[in-house]
C-alpha cells in the first residue's frame, strides 16, 4: 500500500467520524443526554438551568456569502446576536475547528455583533466561550465583549494581558496567561457581587473579592471600548447565576470533547507522592505534577480500611495540607491529574500512622497571608494567590515587573525569582 492509498484510508473515516460527532453532538443537545464515552472519558452536556445565551456554530448561523448577519442564540431566550451592517458582519469559516466552522472577527472591518437585554434582571453571571486570538501582542488593544456596566474588556492588550469588564463595574487586570492565546482556548469568567473570577482551560487565571456586579442593556461580541477583537469563536455559553465546580468541569468537557482542543490534554499521573506529618492531627501531602494550563488535581484519603473520600477537588497546587486527623489514626492517601480531556490513573497508595501524642500542628487560626509557589504555573506572575481564604492575593499589572516562577527550585517545589 501506498503513502497515498494510506492516508485516503485513514482521511476518509476520520471524516465521516467527525459529521457523525457533530450530528450526535447537536442530537443530544437538543435531548438533553449524556454523551457516551469518549476516549475512555465521559462526555457532558452542558447545563441548561439559568441559561441566558447560547451561540454554537453548528445552528442558527444567518449569512450571505460568506458573511453573518445573525448568529441565532440556541438557549429559547431568542437573544439573537446581530450585525445590520454588511461591511461588519463577521464572516463564517468552513471546517476551522474539528470540522466544525468557526466565526472569524477582523478588528479592521469593526466586525461585531450586538445583543440586547442579555443579563436584564440578572445578579450575576457564567460565560464560557470558546475562541483564539489572531496575535498574542496585537499592535492595538482587541476588544472582546461588553457585558459589563463599564467598557474596557481587551483579549489581549498589547502587551500580551486579558483585562475584562465581564458582568462587573470594574477592570480587572488579569495578567499574562501561560496558555498560547493564538491557539485554541476555553475562556471562562464569572461574576457576582463580592467575588470575580476567571480561568483559561478550567486553571485559574485571575481572583478577586473586589467586585460589583453590573451589566448593561445593550452588549457586544467582538468589541469593547471602541476596539474590536481579532480571530474566532466557536461557541458562547452564557448562564445568569455562578456554575458549581462540577457543572463548570461539565461545560469545559462538552467542549473540550466537542471541538478536538489541541490546547487540552489528558494528564499523566502525579508521581513522587510523599506525607509528611506536621502536629499529631495534620499532615502534609506532596506530589510532583504537570505543569501544562488546565490541569487541576483530586487528591482523596481513606482512615485504615475505610472507602476513599475526596478532599481536595479540582485542586491546582503540589501539596496539600490535611487538618482535624485522629492522632495514632492510620490513613492512605491517592491523587489524579484531571483536566477537561480526561483524568489520569491514580498515583500509588501512601500510607501513614500519625504519632498517638497530638503534637502541635501548624496554626491556621489567625492565618492572614499564605502564597505558596507550588499553586502557581510557570511564567511570569500577575497574581500570587492567597491560600488563607482571605483572598488578599499578591498582584502585579505591570508585566515588566512581574516575578518569574522558576520550576523545581527547592527540593523540587517551584519558586519565586525577583529580580531589582
Amino acid at each position: 500500500m501506498n503513502q497515498t492509498q494510506d492516508k485516503r484510508m485513514r482521511t476518509e473515516p476520520e471524516h465521516n467520524r467527525a459529521g457523525f460527532i457533530r450530528w450526535l453532538y447537536g442530537l443530544c443537545a437538543c435531548l438533553g443526554f449524556m454523551l457516551p464515552c469518549v476516549n475512555g472519558f465521559a462526555q457532558a452536556v452542558p447545563p441548561t438551568a439559568g441559561m441566558r445565551l447560547w451561540l454554537k456554530v453548528d445552528a442558527g448561523v444567518v449569512s450571505n456569502n460568506g458573511t453573518i448577519s445573525q448568529w441565532q442564540d440556541q438557549s429559547g431566550k431568542g437573544v439573537h446576536a446581530n450585525q445590520g451592517s454588511v461591511n461588519q458582519q463577521p464572516e463564517l469559516v468552513a471546517g476551522g475547528l474539528n470540522g466544525f466552522p468557526t466565526v472569524k472577527f477582523d478588528a479592521s472591518k469593526s466586525q461585531c455583533f450586538s445583543l440586547t437585554n442579555v443579563l436584564s434582571g440578572a445578579t450575576s453571571g457564567d460565560i464560557f466561550v470558546v475562541l483564539k486570538a489572531k496575535e498574542s501582542k496585537p499592535v492595538s488593544n482587541r476588544g472582546l465583549w461588553l457585558f459589563g456596566s463599564a467598557d474596557g474588556s481587551y483579549y489581549p492588550t498589547t502587551t500580551g494581558t486579558i483585562n475584562d469588564y465581564f458582568a462587573s463595574n470594574g477592570q480587572k487586570v488579569t495578567g499574562t496567561p501561560l496558555a498560547d492565546i493564538t491557539q485554541w482556548n476555553i475562556y471562562n469568567v464569572f461574576s457576582k457581587s463580592g467575588l470575580w473570577e476567571s480561568r483559561i482551560n478550567g486553571s485559574m487565571q485571575y481572583t478577586t473579592s473586589a467586585n460589583t456586579f453590573g451589566s448593561a442593556s445593550t452588549s457586544y461580541l467582538g468589541y469593547s471600548n471602541s476596539t474590536n477583537f481579532s480571530g474566532e469563536m466557536a461557541e458562547v455559553l452564557l448562564y445568569d447565576r455562578v456554575l458549581s465546580a462540577d457543572e463548570r468541569d461539565a461545560v469545559g468537557r462538552y467542549l473540550t470533547g466537542k471541538y478536538a482542543l489541541a490546547s487540552i490534554v489528558k494528564p499523566e499521573a502525579p508521581t513522587d507522592v510523599a506525607v509528611q506529618v506536621i502536629g499529631g492531627t495534620q499532615v502534609s501531602v506532596l506530589w510532583k505534577g504537570s505543569s501544562a494550563n488546565g490541569v487541576t488535581y483530586l487528591l482523596e484519603r481513606k482512615l485504615a480500611d475505610g472507602s476513599y473520600e475526596a478532599i481536595g477537588n479540582y485542586y491546582q497546587g503540589l501539596s496539600y495540607v490535611d487538618s482535624g486527623l485522629t492522632a495514632g489514626g492510620t490513613y492512605t492517601y491517592r491523587v489524579k491529574a484531571h483536566s477537561y480531556a480526561g483524568d489520569s490513573v491514580y498515583s500509588p497508595e501512601v500510607t501513614i500512622t500519625l504519632p498517638a501524642t497530638d503534637l502541635t500542628a501548624m496554626p491556621q487560626n489567625g492565618l492572614r497571608l499564605w502564597l505558596r509557589a507550588d499553586m502557581q504555573k510557570p511564567g511570569t506572575i500577575s497574581q500570587w494567590q492567597d491560600q488563607s481564604g482571605k483572598g488578599v492575593h499578591a498582584n502585579q499589572g505591570s508585566v515588566n515587573q512581574q516575578p518569574e516562577l522558576v520550576a523545581g527550585g527547592l527540593n523540587g517545589f517551584p519558586t519565586v525569582k525577583f529580580d531589582a
